[in-house]
């Protein structure tokens, strides 16, 4: 299969100009988000190491141990820049580092990692842990108390708050078509991009299949643009071997999308796969427009059954991008 790779030198460029603006700065001065976020950081350092059991069906047990190290927040972005040390059973730890922005966020809530896992058909925990989800399942940060992750809640609601009250700053110089008829765009095409659905197999290298095939389908619908904030909200219902499997409400705020790449599904999978683990095959072919975060943040993924499609709308989500002032911030 030819491999699709489209970042944003398919469409423009892969960094946008440095001549776009900043994000929108809330006021650095502002007392109660200055208050939150250091309650907040605190709140996780204080964390310490959370180490959870856990395994899928009669396979073996697994543990894996999350500590956050490092905490840094930037008030005038809306943003917490963290690094954990993860380790899964005997491996050594290696260090993730993640970026949150606030604006993003419509829902806070504190699940057990089971309930987390229920939720999105994980696996089944044998210790207890409690984890703060953001948006149902985009985004969690653990804790080994429910005391705990009820308050460092609380002060992730009063910073998504303050946050999503503070507009984008439209950058004009990225010129036509307006920023509110380019997410016109977006919406009316992922509102009627339809199920796509694909079949899913794990094969040995001699092509001989490892395992049941898995029979996938995706529907977006309820896709609607916030042209002040720049924020696109969607539903995602997912449905395994016709049976439904998941429904997500994703929200992505377009000022702090750093790159998009359109790329086959199947391709996206395997790329970082170790030759001995086997390779995915997809039929028929889907493509994948992924948007990355700026800072290590939270990457999406939306799904289409053709690749003119993807493209489109990948270029209508560059444009808008920039219209909103993300990108790339790195001068190199």
């Amino acid at each position: 299969m030819q491999k699709i790779v489209a970042c944003l030198a398919l469409l423009s460029a892969i960094s946008f100009g440095q001549d776009a603006p900043p994000p929108p700065r809330p006021d650095s001065a502002n007392p109660e988000l200055v208050a939150a976020l250091d309650s907040l950081k605190r709140l996780l350092i204080a964390s310490g190491v959370v180490e959870t059991r856990w395994q899928i069906g009669t396979s073996k047990v697994n543990a894996s141990r999350v500590h956050i190290t490092t905490a840094v927040s930037d008030p005038q972005n809306c943003q917490l820049r963290i690094h954990r040390q993860v380790a899964a059973n005997e491996n050594d730890p290696r260090d993730v580092a993640s970026s949150y922005f606030f604006e993003s966020y419509d829902t806070v809530e504190v699940l057990s990692v089971q309930q987390l896992a229920d939720r999105i058909h994980g696996p089944h925990y044998l210790s207890s842990a409690y984890e703060v989800v953001m948006n149902h399942s985009a985004a969690s940060f653990m804790f080994n108390t429910e005391a705990e992750a009820t308050k460092a809640a609380a002060a992730v609601r009063e910073v998504a708050v303050i946050c999503r009250a503070i507009p984008a700053t439209p950058n004009p110089a990225s010129g036509p078509p307006s920023l509110t008829d380019t997410l016109r765009f977006v919406d009316e095409k992922l509102n009627d991009s339809g199920a796509v659905t694909y079949r899913r197999t794990l094969k040995n290298p001699d092509d001989s299949p490892r395992g049941d095939s898995q029979l996938w389908s995706n529907t977006i619908s309820e896709a609607l643009t916030d042209p002040q904030m720049c924020i696109l909200r969607f539903r995602l219902s997912t449905t395994l071997n016709g049976n439904p499997d998941n429904t997500s409400n994703p929200v992505i705020s377009l000022r702090r999308i750093e790159k998009l790449e359109v790329i086959s599904e199947q391709d996206s999978m395997n790329r970082l796969r170790a030759p001995n683990s086997g390779l995915w095959s997809m039929a028929p072919t889907v493509y994948e427009l992924l948007l990355m975060e700026q800072g290590g943040g939270t990457f999406r993924i939306i799904r289409f059954g053709t690749e003119e499609m993807a493209n489109r709308v990948a270029k209508a989500m560059t444009h808008a991008v920039e219209l909103c002032g993300g990108g790339s911030k790195d001068p190199f």
